[in-house]
């Protein structure tokens, strides 16, 4: 089967017709639809890479959104944070692809990548907004990272896709002082991994999701 588009955003409201691809993109799980906001809102739009049922249709309505309402919408691609673990290599569209069809529509100009960013922005080629693009699958930004992530349960990663956490809920309920609680972030952080290993023979998908992990 030949790989698709789906959408997710938290930021922007759809017709009442989309209901059912929102259920199918979100697994059921639902998600928090809020008012795109007032015109030339520069909120970013995050459009996921996701499963199969949408199509360069729905990625050009996204490029609309960007051109009318001056949104920077990015596209991520499809990661092995999945739910339902139906997640390989072969279902990712990479964003190369989905760059290609829509500067066949709307020509763009590229602007780059900040470092320790994680997204390539282009701009449309006649100044009606820009576009992200966040290819984590196809084109890693692992070398400048500077990210880590909290849990809800106070865990914290140093990589979407680390298979170990370091707790700092008990070191806090047990009263660690603010220099304590910095030493077990920085020991975390200095062994943050130099790559994640999705592209690699025998990758292992982590147990938590990203609704699990947050961001």
């Amino acid at each position: 089967m030949a790989p698709a588009l789906t959408a997710i955003t938290d930021h922007v409201h759809f017709a009442q017709t989309d209901l059912v691809n929102w259920t199918l993109v979100t697994d059921g799980e639902g998600v928090l639809l809020i008012d795109a906001g007032f015109p030339g809102s520069r909120d970013d739009v995050l459009a996921s890479l996701r499963q199969l049922g949408f199509g360069i249709d729905d990625v050009m309505r996204f490029c609309e959104l960007a051109r009318s309402r001056r949104f920077q919408v990015r596209f991520i691609e499809f990661m092995p944070l999945d739910a339902d673990r139906t997640w390989s290599r072969d279902r990712v569209l990479p964003n190369a692809e989905v760059r290609r069809l829509i500067h066949a529509a709307y020509p763009l100009e590229e602007i780059g990548r900040e470092r320790s960013g994680t997204s390539r922005r282009w701009r449309f080629a006649d100044g009606q907004g820009e576009i992200g693009f966040i290819s984590p699958v196809s084109e890693p930004f692992c070398g400048d990272c500077n990210r880590i992530r909290l849990t809800a349960e106070g865990e914290l990663r140093t990589c979407l896709f680390s298979m170990t956490e370091t707790d700092l809920r008990e070191p806090l309920r047990n009263g660690a002082s603010d220099d304590e609680l910095e030493a077990i972030i920085r020991a975390a952080v200095w062994e943050k991994e130099l790559k994640h290993h999705v592209n690699d023979e025998g990758f292992v998908q982590p147990a938590r999701t990203m609704s699990q992990i947050g961001g």
